[in-house]
């Protein structure tokens, strides 16, 4: 009896060693985070050539809108459900970036801004003439989508556009997952995202942007799983996710992508060990890419601006408080409040889905499919004081979590009516 355990530990030490990925896979990796960095700078230093007059302009309008009167507004009525508030405090940050770029170094590494809305308003009624603060903590690439959008469009225009192309990806993600999968899995893995309570990524740049990494990202590794590496698939993802993130939505970059590409593994046959071995892979891939960007980026604003640590993290290093058991276990509560609502939503996901349920018992080896729920988990205990603090803002990242939950529900062998 005890020896079927380790059996299949021995069988999954085997399937790593003989899976790990060739040098080329590696120059492969290095050449795709290379090419991250001169695109990415590319197109910041593209965009930071725009007019200014369209995006004073568009700020001036939304100004006097009120769009600008508070950090956390309540979303629209139609997206009031998704969340309690709107993050205007970041959008409004991402504004001001805009509003200061140049075609300069500095001005690109340093990203001065006006700060919050309320800075920003300032701002726009004093035509842009108040001393702007420095922003370096991170390199918002998102501007690459922010400042276009926001020079050619009003803001609600920019709202329109910004969730058309959110809804287009949840569908091109629908319909990926349902191609590879079945309509029932696909059903699931898209429905549960609205149960993380997050409309940011429907109404602002500054959060769809990478939710759009995310979707993007989760689409190419199904369809391109028997064509690349998983370490190189990965891998650039990671490098991409740190060209656009401020952490507010932590490891769903690596999280939902890796969920949608073992399930495919799954339905292509593969065991358990082999569908282990290419999460591993994947998942230090995912590592190296998103650390040597972070460690490129960081080096880069050193050598050119010489930052002290206030400058480079103002008042989040009091913020943070050092890391402990006690810290993590604080994160993971708090984050997984959500499963109230979870539960309540189960049985309407279900009912959905059961339409379509055929399958007389449970099928083998799905639950090495689903460990990649345990990414956020792990996040959260790396990162257990952003976790812990900002809440709000990565309760997202719990969408591999609540996703796989729902497949367990929809694996369950259906029950037998009585005679």
């Amino acid at each position: 009896m005890n020896s079927m355990p380790t059996n299949h530990l021995r069988e999954t030490v085997r399937q790593l060693i003989s899976a790990r990925p060739e040098c080329r896979s590696f120059l492969h990796l290095g050449l795709g985070v290379v090419a991250v960095i001169l695109i990415g700078y590319t197109l910041l230093f593209a965009v930071s050539w725009l007019p200014q007059s369209g995006l004073r302009w568009h700020i001036h309008q939304a100004q006097e809108q009120g769009y600008f009167t508070e950090n956390y507004p309540r979303p629209p009525y139609y997206l009031h459900y998704l969340n309690k508030q709107l993050d205007m405090y970041t959008e409004c940050v991402g504004l001001g970036i805009a509003v200061n770029m140049r075609p300069e170094m500095e001005r690109l590494l340093s990203m001065p801004t006006f700060g919050e809305c309320e800075g920003l308003t300032r701002a726009a009624v004093y035509n842009f003439e108040v001393s702007a603060g420095s922003y370096m903590r991170y390199l918002h690439g998102y501007q690459a989508f922010l400042k276009p959008l926001y020079t050619f469009f009003a803001i609600d225009t920019v709202r329109i556009i910004t969730g058309g192309i959110t809804v287009s990806l949840l569908a091109l993600l629908f319909v990926t997952l349902r191609s590879h999968l079945n309509t029932a899995y696909a059903t699931v893995v898209v429905l549960s995202f609205f149960i993380t309570r997050s409309s940011h990524v429907f109404l602002l740049v500054t959060h769809a942007a990478q939710f759009w990494l995310v979707l993007v990202g989760a689409i190419l590794v199904v369809r391109l799983r028997n064509r690349a590496a998983p370490l190189v698939l990965f891998g650039i993802i990671g490098a991409c996710d740190t060209f656009f993130s401020f952490l507010n939505m932590g490891s769903l970059s690596l999280g939902l992508p890796l969920l949608c590409y073992a399930l495919a593994q799954w339905k292509d046959g593969r065991r358990p060990s082999e569908i282990i071995a290419a999460l591993f892979w994947a998942g230090i891939g995912w590592s190296i890419g998103f650390v040597a960007l972070w460690l490129i980026k960081w080096t880069t604003l050193g050598l050119v601006l010489h930052p002290t640590k206030a400058q480079l993290f103002g008042s989040t290093l009091d913020a943070y408080p050092p890391r402990n058991v006690g810290m993590i276990l604080t994160a993971l509560t708090k984050n997984y409040k959500n499963l109230q609502r979870i539960i309540l939503l189960t049985v309407c996901v279900i009912l959905i889905a059961i339409r379509i349920w055929r399958r007389p018992k449970t099928p083998s080896g799905l639950w090495a499919a689903l460990l990649p729920a345990l990414v956020p988990v792990i996040w959260m205990c790396v990162l257990p004081g952003q976790s812990g603090i900002h809440q709000t803002f990565v309760n997202v990242i719990l969408w591999p979590n609540i996703a796989a939950l729902f497949l367990l529900l929809l694996a369950l062998p259906k029950p037998q009516q009585r005679e």
